[in-house]
């Protein structure tokens, strides 16, 4: 990880000590939607497409009537075209919501509603239903002190991506806040979780994070909750971070 993590100049200025001026135009905000939302298809139609959706011949119909139909027809299709368009912006911000807004991950709010219907759906309760670890990684603030925010993030983004890349496709893994994680271990027991962590904890310092040719260190601290029925998620994770605390 070298120094030149999102090394582009601040708000389009060259030097980040600069102060931007009041009269700087101002940016448009991205929307991957509004420019394809405007571009409605092409809805062309003719008397026989109408005289088909009516079920008389084309040429029984007074040209009027043809007319009408025709230009109800399109009416019809561009609102057709308009859901389909508003259903997948509803799915795109619907994955927005989900995910942090900095690390590939989730967040609390998604881990949160995810953990509780894993736990509806196990309400019978399996053995074992699952293991919920609070996840602290160390180091975080330090770098922010030391080093500055940009190597804090990039620190994140790699804890993050060790962390999601030691878990299974039916795992969850959040961000919480700073360097706190909560993850989810489904089908697996307290021992199963704490080996799982422990071959993460090994990647997240093999190789160490390095910044501005440096290493920085990362010590990986958690506490794990063995799941049990009629819990919520609030309470496992709760009873995750008391354990974590507990080892201090």
């Amino acid at each position: 990880m070298s120094d030149d993590y999102r090394a582009e100049p601040a708000l389009g200025l060259p030097s980040v000590t600069e102060h931007p001026q009041r009269d700087l135009p101002r940016r448009r905000r991205y929307d991957a939607y509004s420019s394809h939302a405007k571009r409605e298809p092409p809805l062309k139609h003719s008397f026989h497409d109408v005289a088909s959706v009516l079920g008389a011949p084309a040429d029984s119909l007074p040209a009027p009537v043809m007319e009408a139909a025709l230009r109800l027809l399109g009416e019809i299709e561009r609102l057709r075209w308009q859901v389909e368009q508003d259903g997948h912006h509803i799915a795109h911000l619907e994955q927005l919501a989900d995910a942090d807004p900095v690390l590939p991950c989730l967040n609390r709010r998604a881990f949160l509603r995810d953990l509780d219907a894993f736990l509806e759906d196990k309400g019978g309760g399996a053995d074992p239903m699952g293991t919920v670890a609070a996840v602290h990684v160390g180091g975080i603030e330090r770098l922010s002190l030391t080093r500055g925010l940009a190597a804090a993030e990039a620190a994140l983004r790699y804890a993050a991506a060790i962390l999601q890349g030691g878990v299974r496709a039916s795992d969850l893994t959040a961000h919480l806040d700073g360097g706190d994680f909560a993850m989810l271990f489904t089908v697996a027991d307290r021992a199963g979780a704490e080996e799982r962590l422990a071959a993460i904890r090994a990647r997240l310092n093999f190789p160490a994070f390095i910044w501005d040719g440096e290493e920085a260190d990362l010590p990986l601290r958690a506490g794990f909750h063995l799941l049990v029925p009629g819990e919520d998620a609030e309470t496992a994770l709760a009873a995750a971070d008391r354990d974590r605390h507990g080892r201090d």
